[in-house]
């Protein structure tokens, strides 16, 4: 399951968003029907369409950043989701990532998303929060 909080936010026929407490992050997946922009700026998220085949949501996902070293996935890559319920409390979805100047083959993969109980909220998370507790020194150090 998922251990960083998400936030699942529906706008039937114009825009599927996902806020992150990590970060801050936002994410947004449009599903008017408009296509990939041809002059695209890479970003982290990169720019992700959608559509619905029956009650699974197609996502597709290119103008990714990549890394300065060259460690993660190239300018070249492409992410498809299928993300569906699967039941009440659970959500599913299945990733397919292919880079030909990354990857040798695609790589597929399924993450989990259980449900909150009721009332529960996302949280503001500061990575200075995030700090342990002084050393014998007085020494403060993030984690």
């Amino acid at each position: 399951m998922n251990m960083d909080p998400l936030e699942f936010i529906m706008t039937p026929g114009k825009q599927f968003t996902v806020i992150s407490e990590i970060l801050h992050e936002v994410r947004r997946v449009y599903l008017d029907g408009r296509p990939h922009p041809k002059e695209l700026e890479p970003t982290f998220d990169g720019h992700s369409v959608g559509h619905w085949d029956g009650d699974v949501m197609v996502v597709d996902t290119v103008g990714l950043r990549t890394n300065d070293d060259g460690t993660w996935l190239s300018d070249k890559a492409h992410i498809v989701e299928h993300i569906r319920m699967a039941n009440s409390n659970a959500i599913v979805n299945d990733i397919t990532i292919s880079d030909p100047k990354a990857l040798t083959g695609e790589w597929k993969f399924t993450r989990y998303y259980a449900r909150e109980p009721k009332g529960t909220e996302i949280n503001e998370y500061v990575c200075t929060n995030n700090r342990n507790l002084p050393d014998a020194n007085g020494v403060q150090t993030a984690e």
